[in-house]
Order: structure tokens, then C-alpha cells, then sequence
């Protein structure tokens, strides 16, 4: 292999690795997730359709009251350089009460945390590495859901009941890059009617992207916490942004100031973040569940 190829490959991995939180198993002593199966699906190609020519699925709020009021766009802002983030105090209110801490188990033995977030009553978008075992690329075998996660005994809602997932092929041939990192998951309950959910903005274009104020949220040790700046289309299928982010973030949104989804976070590097777009591929496959 040509040491460019191996370089791009480490690398890859590299950010893939740094975005799961693995935690110990004495640590989860007790803890019983819903079982489940991940299906790896195989796309060779990728299209994205004008946002003009799909409706965007709506937000919902369970309690219109419990909406907090998210930060104006700053005149003057430093990204990047310092952390940021903002730590969610309240996660029960919407829209982080739709966001999920996931503690998942593999198949493999081994255990991590990641996020995801509702965009249906039933239905879940994380990355697929969520999903599957980084070091092994087992799938996982059990995970639990928590919404408004505060502590294990505090919490707006927790599912840990039967689940069904797709992910992208991210993990064939134990080939870890960005491509293909997302995750489509099914829960056999209406969650979405307890904790909300996000709309979905399906296919947008990359100059509706670059005008877009968004926010980037997602769990890290159990903790809550958003960036909010602007983004660029990198790829038909990525975007980038130089929002903060940390190890666990990846499967939480990158969303508008109305609450509409427009990627999942995945990756990070010293130079930019990087997003999964909402893509007409990843529709269908969540449609298909």
C-alpha cells in the first residue's frame, strides 16, 4: 500500500477513535440494555437532491413551556482555540430532551457512549461508529437510550427496549474512515411523543448550508454541552465547521436555530469538525426501518 493510503487510513482513524467515549465495564455494573441488530448496508454512490424539491419533516415539542431560548448570533466570536461549549443545565427541555446519551455494549464485550437525537416518534440518527465496535468492528449487541440525561437516577426518559439500526458501510473491510458514518435506528416505542424531536431537512444544498446559524450538541460523560457557529459544505455527503466538539459527541445534531437537523456530527481534527449530511441516501435508509 502506497504511504499516502496508509496515512489517509491512520488518520481516519485516528478521528473516528478520538469521537467514542469507552468506558469500563465495572462501571455500567448492572446496567441492562435493550438488545438489538445492526444491519451494515452497502451504498457505492451517494446523491443529493435540491432541499426545494423535499419537504423538511417538522419539529415537535411534547411541552411548548419547557422551550429554552437559544443564544443570538454573536457580533464577535473566537472558535476553535478555547472550548466554547455551553454546558445544557436543563437537558428535559426540548429541543436537548430529544438528544440521547447512548451506552451501548458490543458484541465483542467491549462498551461506549455516544449520542444520537429523535427526528420521528420512533426513529433515531447517530453516527456508525455508534454503533459498531471501533477495535473490533463488532455491532453492538445492547444499548440504552437516556433523554435529559442528568445522572443514572436522573433523567427525562429512558428506553432500553427492543431496537433495529442501519448503519452505513463505514466498517466493511475494517476500513475506518468518515465515509458512510451514519446511523439509522428504529425503537419499538413512540419516544418521540415523551422527549420530542428534532425536524429533518432533507438533501440541502451547499449554498443553503453556508447561511445557515446552526448548533452542534451532544453528550460526553454524561454531560450535555453545544457550540453554535456557522458551517461549509466539505463533500456531497460532509460538512465542516470549526465548532467545538468533544470525544462522545458523535450521533449528536447539527441543527438550525428552529430545530430543524440538517447533519450529524462525527469526526474532529486539529483544523475542522466534520459533519454527516442529511442526505436523500440516509432518508431512505431511515424510512426503510
Amino acid at each position: 500500500m502506497k504511504r499516502w493510503k496508509r496515512t489517509a487510513i491512520f488518520l481516519a482513524a485516528l478521528m473516528i477513535l478520538s469521537s467514542l467515549t469507552v468506558y469500563a465495564p465495572a462501571e455500567l455494573a448492572g446496567e441492562e440494555g435493550g438488545e438489538g441488530e445492526v444491519l451494515v448496508l452497502e451504498h457505492t454512490e451517494e446523491e443529493i437532491l435540491p432541499a426545494l424539491e423535499l419537504k423538511p419533516a417538522e419539529p415537535f415539542n411534547p411541552d411548548p413551556e419547557t422551550e429554552p431560548e437559544l443564544p443570538e448570533e454573536p457580533e464577535e466570536r473566537t472558535v476553535f482555540d478555547m472550548d466554547n461549549r455551553v454546558t445544557v443545565k436543563n437537558t428535559g427541555e426540548y429541543p436537548y430532551s430529544a438528544i440521547a446519551y447512548m451506552v451501548v455494549k458490543g458484541k465483542c464485550g467491549c462498551g461506549w457512549t455516544g449520542s444520537g437525537f429523535m427526528v420521528d416518534r420512533n426513529k433515531l440518527l447517530t453516527a456508525a461508529h455508534c454503533l459498531v465496535c471501533s477495535k473490533h468492528s463488532e455491532c453492538a449487541k445492547s444499548i440504552t437510550f437516556y433523554f435529559g440525561f442528568r445522572n443514572k437516577n436522573s433523567y427525562r426518559y429512558k428506553y432500553n427496549g427492543k431496537w433495529t439500526a442501519y448503519a452505513g458501510n463505514l466498517f466493511r473491510d475494517r476500513k475506518y474512515t468518515v465515509d458512510w458514518d451514519y446511523g439509522c435506528v428504529k425503537l419499538y416505542k413512540n419516544v418521540g411523543d415523551k422527549v420530542g424531536w428534532l425536524g429533518s431537512y432533507w438533501g440541502m444544498s451547499d449554498s443553503q448550508i453556508a447561511n445557515q446559524f446552526l448548533y452542534v450538541a451532544g453528550y460526553r460523560d454524561g454531560v450535555l454541552k453545544y457550540d453554535y457557529g456557522f458551517a461549509d459544505a466539505k463533500s456531497s455527503q460532509h460538512i465542516k465547521y470549526r465548532m467545538d466538539t468533544q470525544p462522545g459527541n458523535s450521533g449528536g445534531p447539527v441543527f438550525t436555530r428552529d430545530y430543524y437537523a440538517i447533519g450529524i456530527n462525527i469526526a474532529e481534527n486539529d483544523s475542522y469538525n466534520t459533519g454527516y449530511r442529511l442526505t436523500t441516501t440516509v432518508k431512505g435508509d431511515l424510512d426503510g426501518l
